[in-house]
C-alpha cells in the first residue's frame, strides 16, 4: 500500500503515542512495522547527509563568522539572540562586515560543487517527502486491537498495520 513518505516522519515523531499500547500480539507487530519505517526514513536521510567536502566548508564557513565577529573581554565571538517565530536563533555579531563578506565570496567559489550539490540534495529530498511510497503495512487483526486505544493509537497504527 503507498503512504506519503513524510507520514513515516509523523510515526517516529509521534510514537510516544503508542507507548501505552498493552497486547503481546499488538505491540510486536507495530515493533516489526516501526523496524520498516525508521530503515525507509534511515535512506530518506541519506539524500541529505553532508559529505566530508560539504562538513570541510561549514567548518571554514564557522571558523570566517568567528574570526570576523565582534569579540567580548576575554576574546570570545559574541552572539546576538533572536526569537524567530518562537524559536530562539544565535548569530555571530559580524564586525569586519567587508572581510567577513570577501570570505564568504571566495568559500562560495572555493565550494561551489559542495553548495550546489547540497541545494539540489535538499530539493531532491523535499520532492521525495511529499511523494508516496509503498510501504507494506503488517497484518493485523482489527479483533486483538485492544478496547481501550485512543484515536491517536489508532491514527498511528493505521499507517503501520493493516486491519
Amino acid at each position: 500500500m503507498k503512504i506519503y513518505n513524510s507520514d513515516l516522519y509523523y510515526v517516529l515523531n509521534n510514537i510516544n503515542v503508542l507507548k501505552e499500547i498493552k497486547g503481546a500480539k499488538l505491540v510486536i507487530s507495530i515493533n516489526r512495522a516501526l523496524t520498516k519505517v525508521k530503515e525507509e526514513v534511515r535512506l530518506l536521510e541519506l539524500i541529505i547527509e553532508d559529505t566530508d567536502e560539504y562538513k570541510e566548508y561549514i567548518k571554514e564557513l564557522n571558523k570566517l563568522k568567528v574570526d570576523c565577529s565582534k569579540k567580548d573581554k576575554l576574546n570570545n565571538p559574541i552572539l546576538i539572540t533572536n526569537t524567530v517565530n518562537g524559536v530562539k536563533q544565535s548569530t555571530y555579531d559580524i564586525n569586519n562586515v567587508k572581510e567577513f563578506n570577501k570570505g564568504i565570496e571566495l568559500l562560495n567559489t572555493k565550494y561551489k560543487k559542495e553548495i550546489d550539490n547540497k541545494r539540489l540534495s535538499k530539493e531532491e529530498y523535499i520532492k521525495i517527502i511529499s511523494s508516496e511510497t509503498e510501504f507494506k503495512r503488517i497484518k493485523f487483526k482489527e479483533s486483538d486491537i485492544p478496547e481501550d486505544v485512543t484515536f491517536e493509537q489508532i491514527e498511528i497504527m493505521s499507517l503501520l498495520l493493516d486491519f
